[in-house]
């Protein structure tokens, strides 16, 4: 039988290298722990896929409200503000 894994890997970011997938990862399971994030899989995927993740911020990170937002979409923009934020590309 398979088993949906309890956090996403970096096999799940596929648009992005493995350095920045994991960086992306690392400050996920950051904002998991401190319960400023919800990570979880979508309730359906293909039989045999991995399985799609998405992200819930509650008001207290998000000001203007809820947010749901899939895992691919969130990592490019924390590795985008991370990039400007640095003087990087």
């Amino acid at each position: 039988m398979h088993r949906t894994p309890s956090f996403p890997s970096t096999k799940d970011l596929p648009e992005l290298d493995a350095d920045d997938a994991r960086a992306a990862l690392t400050e996920l399971r950051c904002l998991a722990r401190r319960e400023l994030a919800i990570v979880y899989t979508r309730p359906y995927h293909e039989r045999g896929a991995r399985p799609l993740w998405n992200v819930w911020f509650e008001r207290l990170v998000w000001p203007i409200g809820e947010l749901r937002v899939e895992l691919g979409r969130w990592a490019a923009a924390w590795l985008a503000v991370q990039r400007s934020s640095e003087g990087g590309a």
